[in-house]
């Protein structure tokens, strides 16, 4: 999937301290309010619980530490040459 169709988003619960997490777009667009609407590919951060963060994606943002480790990882196997494909 391209790196627009993923933001990063954090929990209703999150702190200064909590990592950000990475979800998929859908076309409602970034959520910068509340009201993610899917949950983030970890699943720690469920639909509508969290928020999108503004600032923009990026695959090299995405790989810091600061990022949810279980997110980067699904992230890099979704991004793979034959990782997620929507169904036709």
């Amino acid at each position: 999937m391209p790196d627009s169709e993923y933001a990063f988003c954090e929990s209703d619960m999150a702190t200064s301290h909590s990592p950000w997490h990475i979800r998929w777009l859908t076309a409602k667009g970034l959520c910068l309010g509340g009201g993610i609407d899917t949950d983030s590919l970890c699943g720690r951060v469920k639909y509508p619980r969290g928020w999108d963060l503004s600032v923009p994606f990026s695959a090299k943002r995405a790989a810091q530490d600061d990022i949810c480790k279980v997110c980067r990882v699904k992230y890099e196997e979704e991004s793979a040459p034959n990782g997620h494909q929507d169904a036709c």
